[in-house]
């Protein structure tokens, strides 16, 4: 662990003691580079790369068009709001 700062060579130690072999170039904190050591320790978990957080491209695109609904739908509504607080008041003569 030379090399280490303090506070990597403790988040590298507890992670060792939790069951987890140090890849040698782990650079804090990017904890996800660590690997568990022995599956009887971590049964659930299986040896190699840690699981990848995958998006799907069609909700990135359904998020979009959502979010440009909302600006539009907002932009509409103060539109409106403004219309009505300028506009002038008829009198009933």
């Amino acid at each position: 662990m030379a090399g280490l700062s303090p506070r990597q060579t403790f988040v590298a130690l507890r992670a060792r003691r939790q069951g987890y072999q140090i890849a040698r170039d782990i650079v804090y904190p990017h904890i996800d580079l660590l690997e568990p050591h022995s599956p009887q320790h971590h049964p659930a978990q299986v040896l190699g790369d840690p699981p990848r957080l995958t998006v799907d491209p069609e909700l990135v695109k359904q998020d979009r068009r959502w979010s440009v609904v909302l600006v539009v739908a907002g932009i509409l509504l103060a539109g409106w709001i403004v219309c009505l607080t300028l506009r002038p008041v008829q009198s009933g003569v």
